[in-house]
């Protein structure tokens, strides 16, 4: 739909050309025909690969057509892009010959088995369906390291909401957007995050805190621990500042310990100490954390609160064998609980991924 264009044959339009193919399917916007809606009379009478509209006031009707040129049935997929070009306000639906309707703001492609021949489809698009729009949320305090994804969202009384696709800029300090709404939370700030779709916007206001800082306490010799939180970075020396002693974790696949210089959430790792003391780490809270493992044993690490063996979940179920063993004092000791900044041993008896997810 452009200000230039008009309802009947013009520039804008132009006639579909089909392909020197056996076998193919293609859409095209039918006026050759005088029996159906939409017919342009001659010498306009062809069939259209584009058809372009002036700026609508009321619901619009474009006939299409799917020419299916093959033997038996085919799987075809139909898609759509650059619907953020389109107000929020329309309601966009395809709709086939069986009167089944996709909105387009809702999905990027429509696949379905069609038969040879010819399918008559509509696209209707109705302005002012829906009745307002906005971003979520529309403020947000969230700490350097923490992700946040934001949505944009249309409203149509009595309760109807649809989720929509729209551009997404962050004008700011502390931080960065991607396109899709995802905002990455990297040092203290804050900003205005704006969200755009068809020339409409809304905006929300994001304050970025100083990350949360965990205590992560070590005994004198070696101790068994894990990250008890997720780290704006994964270079150990930013994470364990100050610390120059030793760090291993264990590789399943080797069966042998690996000196780390970075570390991760998940994973379970051997800090010698050369006395007792308690390091600071800064980073964002986990509730979930999940990590690959394979049989044998697998030095993992939990969440950022007390995890008990009844948070586990496997993929497949029921791979670990017995409790996890944590080491304390020089000894190992089998546990069903235990403190967020500890490391701890599973024995699986199948590969696949362990999951833990604290309340």
């Amino acid at each position: 739909m452009i200000e230039g264009a008009s309802r009947e044959r013009d520039i804008y339009d132009s006639e579909k050309m089909y392909p020197p193919l056996s076998r193919y399917a293609i859409m095209f916007f039918p006026h050759r025909d005088a029996t159906e809606p939409d017919y342009w009379p001659p010498p306009y009478d062809k069939d259209f690969a584009h058809d372009f509209r002036p700026p609508i006031i009321t619901k619009e009707i474009w006939y299409m057509k799917f020419a299916m040129v093959y033997t038996g049935i085919e799987t075809i997929t139909v898609s759509w892009e650059e619907m953020n070009r389109m107000p929020p306000s329309y309601l966009p639906l395809l709709i086939s010959q069986e009167d089944d309707s996709v909105n387009l703001f809702a999905y990027d492609s429509y696949t379905s088995v069609f038969a040879s021949g010819i399918h008559r489809w509509k696209f209707s698009v109705e302005p002012g369906y829906y009745e307002s729009w906005a971003i979520s949320p529309a403020e947000a305090t969230i700490h350097a390291g923490e992700i946040l994804d934001f949505h944009f969202y249309l409203f149509r009384s009595p309760d109807s909401t649809m989720c929509l696709s729209a551009s997404y800029i962050f004008e700011g300090t502390g931080g960065f957007i991607s396109t899709d709404g995802r905002f990455t939370a990297t040092s203290p700030g804050s900003g205005i995050v704006i969200a755009n779709q068809g020339g409409y916007s809304d905006t929300a206001f994001v304050t970025i805190l100083p990350c949360l800082e965990f205590d992560l306490p070590l005994a004198l010799g070696w101790n068994l621990v894990s990250l008890p939180c997720n780290p704006p970075g994964h270079r150990l020396a930013d994470i364990l500042f100050g610390y120059s002693g030793n760090v291993y974790y264990y590789d399943n696949s080797l069966n042998n310990y690996i000196e780390a210089d970075s570390l991760f959430p998940g994973i379970g790792y051997f800090v010698l100490s050369t006395r007792d003391t308690v390091l600071s780490i800064y980073g964002a809270a986990m509730d979930s954390v999940s990590a690959d493992v394979g049989i044998g044993w697998n030095l993992l690490g939990g969440t950022s609160y007390t995890d008990h063996f009844d948070d586990f979940s496997t993929i497949p179920t029921a791979i670990i064998h017995g409790y996890p063993q944590i080491w304390d004092s020089g000894a190992y000791f089998e546990a069903d609980s235990f403190a967020p900044y500890r490391g701890f041993w599973v024995l699986c008896g199948l590969a696949g991924t362990v999951r833990i997810i604290t309340d």
